[in-house]
């Protein structure tokens, strides 16, 4: 086993034959001082903190090394316990005392790899907690369930698929999952899907020579190259092409692919992660996403909630937010139920903004006529109440042509406007519509803009 670092080791011994024994095998894991008796690791305990410590429990005939368990113990050291008898009494008594291992002498070579991956399995969970608590800012069980599973990842360049609602967070996941598996100092590549066309995606994402299509005046390094060693982060990866789903499923399987235009493979070794807003299920059954590619990216699932749905997180990241702005305000009572009530189409993202907004008022107490009014109503802003959506001119040509050929004149009318509007830019138009880039695309074919 490959040691992460170098550790700190107490060995109290009274055995020198044992102890010189002991000795060289636990220096190839850090530095090692020998404490021949009691007193002696008493007084090194006292004046030096130590990573783990080694005891033998009997010195003579008493097993005093149940004081040094003891005091061990209580500064937090990691103690393991190397004895000569099998009483198991007294092995009772050293767990109960403190001792979190306990290794017979005549075994110890076979034990103290073990002993060391424990520990550092150990020290790694303790961070993990410590990093997933500052980086994702939530008390409900079942997502603290969620979380908790991400430290059993390892550093295994498993697929990882996170679903959940815009502005669940789906980004901080990635981030952290990326540095749970040991990736701080690797690189993070991240691209989001929706934001290219079909053309400009396969370059981003792969790569492309110079010469290999107009505008390509020089090589250009794709996000799978530029991953190797680290992680991929596909954000929005459903409302990819179906032409492209063929060609990134080949690889992801082997980790190899050709720029546009290029002859020579090129080999990258990244842990893919993966993210969707759409209910890719959903996708699957209509074929707009392939099954296979979906398999091949969903080895770890994550969902994440929607903020309605943990209404008890809001108090805590509005405190955040203020922590944050460096300004603290107060939030009445009746403020705060008017919050936990709204449904937050746009989740954490809509809460930040508008926690802002507050932060930076003039006043310092938020009173719920503080509140916009689509909040104090409780109503989703975004929500279009059904006699709008289906008015009298409307159903009447439903009846006369057809609802198909209403649904799909009312895509041409939809997109075409909110295209135009986001003056043809993709990316926003997929966000207002909350379609996927096959679905849009088809449409503007149709419309021949």
């Amino acid at each position: 086993m490959a040691k992460s670092k170098s550790y700190s080791i107490l060995m109290a011994e009274d055995d020198p034959l044992f102890a010189l024994a002991i000795k060289a095998h636990l220096e190839k894991f850090g530095t090692v001082e020998h404490a021949s008796t009691k007193e002696e690791a008493f007084r090194l305990l006292s004046i030096k903190k130590y990573d783990l410590v080694f005891a033998d429990l009997y010195y003579g005939d008493s097993p005093d090394g149940l004081s040094i368990i003891q005091m061990a113990q209580r500064l937090g050291n990691y103690s393991v316990v190397l004895s000569g008898t099998d009483d198991d009494e007294l092995t009772e008594k050293a767990y109960l005392n403190g001792c979190r291992d306990y290794i017979p002498k005549l075994h110890f070579k076979d034990n103290i790899d073990r002993v060391f991956e424990k520990y550092i399995n150990q020290n790694k969970a303790a961070s993990s907690n410590v990093l997933i608590k500052n980086s994702y800012i939530t008390q409900d069980d079942e997502t603290l369930e969620e979380l908790e599973s991400l430290k059993f990842l390892g550093r295994a360049s498993k697929s990882i698929f996170i679903s959940g609602p815009t502005g669940t967070g789906k980004g901080v996941i990635a981030k952290l999952i990326h540095e749970l598996c040991g990736g701080v100092d690797d690189n993070f590549i991240s691209v989001n899907c929706s934001a290219f066309n079909s053309q400009l995606l396969e370059s981003e994402l792969f790569g492309h020579e110079k010469g290999a299509f107009t505008g390509a005046s020089s090589k250009k390094l794709g996000k799978l190259e530029l991953a190797d060693g680290g992680t991929l982060f596909l954000d929005e990866v459903a409302t990819m092409p179906k032409e492209l789903q063929v060609k990134l499923l080949k690889a992801v399987e082997e980790r190899s692919f050709y720029r546009v235009g290029g002859e020579k493979k090129v080999v990258s070794g990244f842990r893919v992660i993966s993210a969707s807003w759409e209910n890719i299920f959903d996708l699957l059954r209509s074929g707009e996403f392939r099954s296979d590619l979906y398999f091949r990216l969903s080895g770890y699932n994550i969902a994440l909630k929607a903020l309605r749905d943990r209404c008890g997180d809001i108090p805590l990241l509005m405190s955040h937010f203020m922590d944050c702005e460096g300004r603290k305000i107060v939030v009445r009572k009746e403020a705060m139920e008017l919050l936990k009530n709204y449904p937050w189409p746009g989740n954490i993202r809509e809460l930040k903004k508008l926690s802002q907004v507050l932060i930076h008022g003039k006043g310092g107490i938020i009173s719920a006529s503080d509140l916009p009014q689509y909040i104090q109503q409780g109503k989703n802003p975004f929500e279009v109440e059904e006699e709008k959506i289906l008015g009298k001119v409307q159903f009447e040509y439903i009846k006369k042509h057809g609802l198909k050929k209403y649904v799909r004149e009312l895509e041409k009318i939809v997109v075409d406007k909110v295209f135009q509007e986001n003056e043809k830019k993709v990316r926003p138009t997929l966000k207002n519509l909350k379609i996927s880039s096959t679905t849009f695309y088809r449409i503007v074919n149709s419309l021949e803009i």
